[in-house]
């Protein structure tokens, strides 16, 4: 069986490259999940991976099913997903479909570059307007997709 690496990341941090990958995927579509009050709200939390699920019942089960798409095949493969502080939308898209593939065999490693960074202020940001340009939906129903070549 292959090896997976999934890696979440936010788009939101002007000192950050996004990793190089075989694939990157966008979790921006995803409607946002719901804060648990106290305690962790990450989307390693299982109530805002229940949130998630909750809040996006068509959209998110297609996202993992072209993740697992992308994983599929001999070889070993690097998937990001990215939403925009990398806290929440990419975290538990990244945790559910490691699950899943787990269940199907594959060994997973997981990566959460961004759960742990505070999100910028306005003034530290992107310029917005370029950056929404830059992330319109593209191909696979609404949810951007670009592959990178590995140097």
């Amino acid at each position: 069986m292959p090896h997976i690496t999934l890696i979440s990341y936010g788009t939101l941090y002007r000192d950050l490259t996004p990793p190089l990958v075989d694939y990157d995927v966008s979790a921006l579509e995803l409607a946002e999940p719901d804060r648990p009050r106290t305690g962790d709200n990450t989307g390693t939390s299982p109530l805002v991976q229940a949130s998630l699920e909750a809040r996006n019942p068509a959209k998110l089960p297609m996202l993992l099913r072209i993740i697992r798409k992308l994983a599929s095949g001999p070889t070993d493969k690097t998937i990001a997903v990215h939403c925009l502080a990398g806290h929440q939308r990419s975290v538990a898209t990244v945790e559910l479909a490691a699950e899943s593939l787990r269940a199907r065999g594959n060994t997973v490693t997981v990566e959460h570059r961004d759960r742990e960074r505070r999100v910028p202020r306005k003034s530290e940001a992107l310029d917005v307007p370029r950056h929404r340009a830059a992330l319109t939906p593209g191909r696979w129903d609404g949810f951007r997709l670009t592959a990178r070549k590995r140097t």
